[in-house]
């Protein structure tokens, strides 16, 4: 399925998802570089590791959304650490 545009996909809530099929407008280039780490963990259409699409995500964020990926082997214990990594990212 070709993407009839480079903006992401929108969710039930309206909130902005990139899927698979919508980053063909990127280019074959960058489908190449996605291995199964790079999608979430619960619904494995949807990239997490939005650096390789937008590299200019700051790292610590993107670190972030990676800890709800497939190949995560962290995952947040508590909502504080969750919080004190989203408060590091910011500054």
């Amino acid at each position: 399925m070709i993407a009839h545009g480079i903006f992401p996909a929108l969710n039930k809530r309206g909130k902005k998802v990139v899927i698979r099929s919508r980053i063909r407008r990127w280019g074959e280039t960058v489908l190449q570089t996605m291995v199964p780490s790079d999608y979430a963990l619960l619904s494995q259409n949807r990239i997490v590791n939005l650096r390789k699409l937008f590299p200019y995500i700051p790292e610590k964020f993107n670190n972030i959304l990676l800890h709800f990926s497939l190949g995560t082997e962290v995952f947040y214990e508590t909502v504080d650490e969750l919080q004190q990594d989203l408060c590091d990212a910011l500054q």
